[in-house]
């Protein structure tokens, strides 16, 4: 668990959650779900949890599913906005 492609795995896990961080976003919530995978990552690391390792992984993916739905519905209203007014 603590050598190889797993470590890598983490590693970059943790890489992402904190660029996901980083990401000037308005919208509540968009934190939160970058900030407990680096929490499971973070703990399966410690404990050589492989359990927590999949949620870290799993909330990464949710992420960047709540990431993604968060631009494109932004991108929608900006285009309704600007229908409206033109």
């Amino acid at each position: 668990m603590a050598r190889g492609l797993v470590l890598s795995l983490v590693a970059w896990g943790i890489a992402y959650g904190g660029l996901m961080l980083c990401l000037p976003l308005p919208v509540p919530g968009t934190n939160s779900l970058p900030a407990l995978s680096i929490i499971f990552f973070s703990a399966g690391l410690i404990e050589k949890d492989g359990v927590f390792v999949l949620l870290g992984l799993l909330f990464s993916i949710l992420a960047t599913a709540y990431l993604i739905f968060t631009f494109l519905m932004g991108r929608n209203a900006l285009q309704w906005i600007w229908n409206a007014i033109f």
